[in-house]
């Protein structure tokens, strides 16, 4: 007996949205370069701060309007109580 197999593109979704506009149901934002992305919660946006850090800015932020928004992360996760702890300091 054979098995039935399954065309693996059939559940692939062949729809487009334009990088313009967001996907309908999605929770996107609009980002910087006037896309839109899927949204990141305070702890990814902390880990991007301090590993990517703010200088130079990025190609369509510059480094004080960076760093401003990653202190308003900052403060944020400082009202919400989201600090990562720290340990064996």
């Amino acid at each position: 007996m054979h098995a039935v197999r399954r065309d693996p593109l059939a559940a692939v979704n062949l729809a487009t949205t334009p990088q313009t506009r967001p996907i309908p149901g999605a929770s996107q934002v609009r980002n910087a370069a006037g896309g839109y992305v899927f949204t990141k919660d305070l702890r990814d946006q902390l880990e991007d701060f301090l590993i990517l850090g703010t200088t130079g800015g990025t190609y369509y932020t510059d480094a004080a309007a960076l760093t401003q928004a990653d202190v308003e992360v900052l403060y944020r996760c400082d009202r919400h109580g989201r600090f990562p702890r720290c340990r064996g300091y």
